[in-house]
C-alpha cells in the first residue's frame, strides 16, 4: 500500500472507532502573562491499555525487557472527558507563566535548541507542578493538572488497538515524530511542536522529540478491569510516556512506559509536558493550596 493510501486508511479508520468524528472540539486558553495556549476535547471512553502477549522479533528477550511493564494488557475506561494539549508545553509558554527560561545555556554540558515554539524542557516535574499552580491560581478554580498515564495513552490511542496509532507500518513514524537522532553532537536537537502530522484527534508530537510527565508514581498493571486509574500513592520514578527525539522507532509507540531514568526532581533536557484542562462541569474542586503539588508541600 502507498503511502498517501496508508494514511487515508489510517484516518477512515478513526473516523469509525469514534463513532465518526474526524476531529475534536478545540479550545485556545490564554494564559498568564499574555500567551496562549490550544487544546482539543477528549471524549471518554474505554480502551485496552497496555500491550499483548509479543509475537516474532517483539518475543526476543530484549524486546521484552522494554515491554514487560507494558503487561498485563487490561481494559480502561477514561468516565469524564477532558482537553488536552494539542501541542506540548512552549518555551514561550512556559516563559509567560513562569518568567524564567531554565533551558538557556548550558545544561548538563550540553546547549538545548531553543525557539519559542520549541517545547519547554530542564523542568522537573515539581516545577511543572507549580506552573500548574499559577494557571489555577488565575482561574480560581482546579481546571488544570498533568495527564494521568491511563489518560495518556488513551489519547495516544486515539481509538487505535496497533502499537502506534497509525498502524503496523513502522516506516511511516518518520511522518508522524522526530526520533532516532544523534543526541551526542552540538546541541541537544529538539524541534517546535507541530512541524509532523497530528495523531487521528488532532495532537501533534504524540511521539518522539521530548518525553512528556504524566502524574503518575510508576506501578506494576494488573489484569483487572479499571476506571480512571491514577496509579500507586507512592513511588520513586514518575512515569514519562511518548519517547523522545534520541529513541529508536520501537521505544516510540502508545504504550511504552518510561520509568528508570529520571526522578520527579530532576530536570531532564529530554522531558516536557501536555498539559490537560478539565471542563468545570467535570472539574472535582480541590482546596487552593493544593492547585498543583508544590515541592515545598510535598516534601
Amino acid at each position: 500500500m502507498k503511502k498517501g493510501a496508508s494514511i487515508f486508511a489510517v484516518i477512515l479508520l478513526a473516523i469509525l472507532l469514534t463513532g465518526g468524528r474526524a476531529s475534536s472540539e478545540e479550545l485556545e486558553i490564554d494564559l498568564p502573562g499574555g500567551a496562549a495556549m490550544e487544546l482539543v476535547w477528549i471524549e471518554p471512553g474505554t480502551f485496552m491499555m497496555g500491550s499483548p502477549e509479543p509475537s516474532g522479533i517483539e518475543a526476543e528477550q530484549a524486546y521484552r525487557e522494554v515491554t514487560d511493564s507494558e503487561r498485563p494488557y487490561h481494559p480502561v475506561t477514561i468516565s469524564k472527558g477532558f482537553y488536552l494539549g494539542k501541542y506540548e508545553v512552549t518555551q514561550s509558554q512556559w516563559e509567560a507563566v513562569m518568567g524564567t527560561t531554565p533551558w538557556v545555556g548550558v545544561v548538563m554540558g550540553r546547549e538545548i535548541a531553543s525557539g519559542p515554539n520549541h517545547p519547554a524542557v530542564v523542568i522537573s516535574w515539581y516545577e511543572w507542578q507549580d506552573f500548574i499552580h499559577r494557571l489555577n491560581e488565575a482561574e480560581g478554580d482546579s481546571l488544570y493538572r498533568m495527564p494521568t498515564e491511563a489518560e495518556w495513552e488513551y489519547a495516544a490511542r486515539a481509538g487505535s488497538t496497533t502499537p502506534r496509532f497509525f498502524g503496523d507500518d513502522i516506516d511511516m513514524l518518520e511522518d508522524y515524530a522526530w526520533f532516532g537522532i544523534n543526541i551526542n553532537q552540538g546541541k541537544f536537537p529538539i524541534h517546535p511542536v507541530g512541524a509532523k502530522l497530528p495523531n487521528p484527534w488532532g495532537l501533534y508530537d504524540i511521539y518522539g522529540n521530548v518525553k512528556e510527565w504524566t502524574q503518575d508514581w510508576y506501578g506494576p498493571y494488573t489484569g483487572e478491569s479499571q476506571s480512571d486509574p491514577s496509579g500507586p500513592d507512592s513511588g520513586e520514578f514518575r512515569v514519562t510516556r511518548g519517547g523522545y527525539i534520541g529513541f529508536n522507532a520501537f521505544m516510540s509507540a502508545s504504550p511504552r512506559r518510561y520509568l528508570d531514568d529520571i526522578k520527579p526532581t530532576d530536570r531532564a533536557l529530554s522531558a516536557g509536558l501536555r498539559l490537560v484542562r478539565m471542563s468545570p462541569v467535570t472539574a472535582t474542586p480541590i482546596e487552593s493550596r493544593s492547585w498543583g503539588q508544590l515541592k515545598s508541600e510535598a516534601q
